[in-house]
């Protein structure tokens, strides 16, 4: 494991980003080069949202509505195998774009031997075709306001306009291919408003400092999964305090954090939580 650097954060000071970025990428390395199972990688990116593709090309006034990431959301009407496993809403003046996140196996190959597209690789990339189908129905996109959309403020005037992305594999499948064709098919494989990743483009990006990992249970509670060591509390945790549990375990958990830190937000946040607005 890698070393944790130095803190004595005290207070409500954070954990500067440059520490962070240094640490979690060092992990990130260990993990990959372990050729880790999926669930391993979720729970790692569920404590270290700021891995998430698409964060650095956010813009800050379309960063994740309410400073979060859903981890394994819930589309009604679809399998528990076929929920996306991560998901943040961005938004702009115009829209709302939920970006919904499929992870697999670091490990599992584009290419067969012959250089097809593996039935692997089909499987999970249908996963994306799924989510699309499912939001054309309006009656989708209704139950999607009413569960992840009302709670962070009125944006009915606002079409939902989905991303999707697929974190697959390695790049050493394609630095081994001299002709370009893999590099060819992984391009045209990918449709409108979707994006295709290898684990090796993950890189922690500033606008994931301060974003908090949830899970909507089926009961409709909002629970706090992780916390980020590099959070700044600020508006965004008073709306989120006011709607999820209080997080006294994953607070206990966060790393780098002296007790004085946790005791401080947890103390905060139960005041944000006491706060009826």
């Amino acid at each position: 494991m890698a070393t944790q650097p130095d803190s004595t954060l005290s207070g409500a000071q954070p954990l500067p980003w440059g520490d962070y970025a240094s640490w979690v990428g060092a992990q990130w390395q260990e993990l990959l080069a372990r050729n880790p199972e999926e669930r391993e990688v979720q729970r790692f990116l569920e404590h270290n949202p700021a891995l998430l593709p698409g964060l650095n090309e956010a813009a800050e006034h379309r960063s994740p509505h309410a400073g979060v990431v859903f981890t394994q959301p819930r589309l009604q009407g679809l399998g528990p195998r076929q929920y996306p496993d991560f998901m943040w809403i961005e938004g702009s003046s115009d829209r709302l774009t939920p970006v919904l996140i499929e992870i697999e196996k670091p490990g599992k190959a584009w290419f067969t031997k012959s250089g097809l597209l593996t039935a692997q690789f089909h499987r999970a990339h249908q996963q994306l075709g799924d989510w699309m189908a499912w939001f054309l129905e309006p009656e989708n996109q209704l139950t999607f306001r009413r569960t992840y959309v009302d709670w962070m403020g009125s944006f009915t005037a606002r079409p939902i306009v989905p991303r999707y992305v697929l974190i697959y594999g390695r790049d050493v499948e394609f630095a081994d291919d001299h002709s370009g064709v893999r590099a060819g098919r992984r391009f045209v494989t990918a449709r409108t408003n979707e994006t295709l990743v290898t684990y090796d483009h993950l890189d922690p990006a500033p606008g994931g400092s301060n974003l908090v990992t949830v899970h909507l249970d089926t009961l409709g509670r909002l629970r706090v999964r992780a916390i980020p060591p590099a959070l700044v509390p600020g508006p965004q945790l008073e709306t989120l305090a006011r709607r999820a549990d209080t997080p006294v375990a994953a607070i206990k958990e966060v790393p780098m954090w002296s007790e004085d830190q946790k005791s401080h937000v947890l103390s905060r946040w139960r005041h944000w939580a006491a706060d009826p607005r």
